[in-house]
């Protein structure tokens, strides 16, 4: 279980964690599985804690995040909405009532992200890889999917910067 979020009810929580699982039962695991997709956003009131998803999305939505009015962000595998092969490629998602969109299509592993409370902005990292051509970087973006902008982090400045790359060729 990660990511636990109250909800805007102030009763209901929203997470991300496993779904049900028995090393007695394959068959269960097979079934929730098939049913569910692998999405594991679950919402409990702490009372009547039936584990299954909150809602599917493609294949293993996960992560969630909240902002007040209820917007939730997520991630979910997109490899077979986009039909690719190759590395797991994980997209961020906003669910506004019922209504769920992509915000994302970087071909990338898109975790740790989060909406700001207002619900207006999106911060999270992306991984492309060595097989991508890249590795970990922090983006944010308006919460409508437009304006991502990549987050240079300090290392990464000096690291690019003309004084190291002078130090770094000459030895000094």
């Amino acid at each position: 279980m990660k990511r636990p979020y109250y909800l805007s009810d102030g009763r209901r929580f929203i997470f991300s964690g496993d779904g049900p699982t028995s090393s007695n039962s394959p068959s269960l695991n097979n079934d929730y599985e098939r049913q569910y997709k692998q999405n594991t956003v679950f919402i409990m009131d702490g009372k009547n804690n039936d584990l299954r998803p909150a809602f599917t999305y493609g294949s293993y939505s996960a992560e969630p995040s909240i902002a007040r009015d209820g917007s939730i962000l997520f991630i979910a595998m997109t490899n077979e909405m986009d039909g690719i092969k190759g590395p797991y490629n994980y997209d961020l998602f906003i669910k506004e009532g019922e209504k769920k969109r992509r915000l994302t299509k970087m071909k990338a592993y898109i975790t740790q992200a989060s909406i700001s409370p207002d619900g207006s902005h999106v911060v999270f990292l992306a991984d492309t890889g060595k097989e991508r051509g890249g590795g970990i970087s922090m983006w944010m973006m308006k919460s409508d999917g437009t304006e991502p902008r990549m987050i240079k982090l300090p290392y990464e400045q000096i690291l690019q910067s003309e004084a190291w790359s002078r130090d770094k060729k000459t030895g000094k």
